[in-house]
């Protein structure tokens, strides 16, 4: 038997026009992503009741996903064809739909917020075993519940690549507030490949947003973030109230900087 993980290839697969029997609402369309939720009865391709998303997105993604397994959202269908009319045919994904992070944390106090953080960076480092996720926010981590447990999850995974790998995409898409100096600083940085370190900037800034209730250079333009990171600003560290914590988020903060 292999153990070799799923890949879009293998996936259960529907036409899009299928699930238009059901109700498909488009709930959000930025750039390339484009996602629709979709309430299917019980038995649906062996799935149970309830509201599902679906995502148009790269087969890149959706392998990267599955590769990914206890560490991301599963697909759990593959989606092929059209959703509007007259556009060209398109893959995508069906998967459960989840809790967003910021959703969950915002009637949590400051101790259950630092437990949180934790558990999103023991996530991470799961993950960094063997795959850079390359879009690390808290926008892109969701809860899992069920009566018995509760996950965090993360989504999208359209600029994630295997440890050591040498892709670079020129469509990858980062966002800057969770970009080193070292990332933006430098032009050829910025078409490197993704590094750990990546990740681990990106962790910090993470765990400051999720502490805070506040995103690193709130009210900046994208101008004005730019010059602000490359001349070293980073979150103010010294508002996460746990020690530990914020010798650790201090820590990644610093590793995701230097790397050569």
């Amino acid at each position: 038997m292999s153990n070799r993980p799923p890949t879009y290839a293998n996936l259960p697969r529907c036409p899009f026009n299928t699930l238009r029997s059901y109700r498909i609402e488009n709930i959000h369309t930025k750039d390339t992503t484009v996602l629709f939720t979709c309430e299917l009865p019980q038995g649906f391709l062996g799935l149970s009741k309830g509201q599902y998303v679906i995502k148009i997105t790269s087969t890149w993604e959706i392998d990267m996903m599955l590769a990914a397994g206890k560490c991301a959202v599963a697909p759990l269908i593959a989606v092929t064809g059209y959703y509007m009319e007259g556009s060209n045919d398109v893959d995508g994904f069906l998967m459960h739909r989840f809790t967003p992070l910021l959703e969950y944390i915002e009637s949590l106090n400051s101790e259950k917020r630092v437990a949180v953080v934790y558990a999103v960076l023991a996530l991470i480092e799961d993950l960094n075993k063997y795959m850079i996720h390359g879009d690390l926010k808290p926008e892109n981590l969701v809860i899992w519940q069920s009566q018995s447990q509760i996950r965090i999850l993360l989504i999208d995974f359209e600029n994630s690549q295997f440890i050591h790998s040498s892709r670079y995409d020129d469509n990858q898409q980062i966002t800057l507030r969770y970009c080193s100096q070292k990332r933006i600083r430098n032009p050829l940085s910025k078409e490197a490949p993704l590094r750990k370190a990546d990740d681990d900037y990106a962790a910090a800034v993470t765990g400051y947003t999720i502490i805070t209730g506040e995103r690193a250079f709130n009210g900046m333009s994208e101008r004005d973030m730019e010059r602000a990171i490359e001349q070293g600003q980073t979150p103010d560290m010294e508002r996460i109230p746990d020690k530990t914590l914020k010798a650790k988020l201090k820590g990644l903060l610093k590793s995701g900087n230097t790397w050569s």
